[in-house]
């Protein structure tokens, strides 16, 4: 058990989007222009629940699901 879930959460978080901040799909799709600090993420990616990402659309085949995370404070 990690007695500094946050603190983990916050820097894995960080990791991820330095990594891929220059994707299309954090760029174009999550209008994050760059920003890699949580609160920007926060503020440009929408939580939904993860039933709807699952659920196929009429366009996409179920293999094709796209995950967005988004992190809690």
């Amino acid at each position: 058990r990690t007695k500094n879930a946050d603190d983990v959460q916050k820097r894995v978080l960080a990791e991820i989007l330095s990594q891929n901040t220059h994707t299309k799909y954090l760029q174009q799709r999550c209008g994050l222009g760059g920003s890699t600090d949580r609160q920007t993420f926060k503020a440009k990616v929408p939580m939904v629940p993860l039933s709807y990402l699952l659920t196929p659309s009429p366009s996409s085949s179920p293999s094709m699901a796209t995950l967005s995370l988004r992190l809690l404070s």
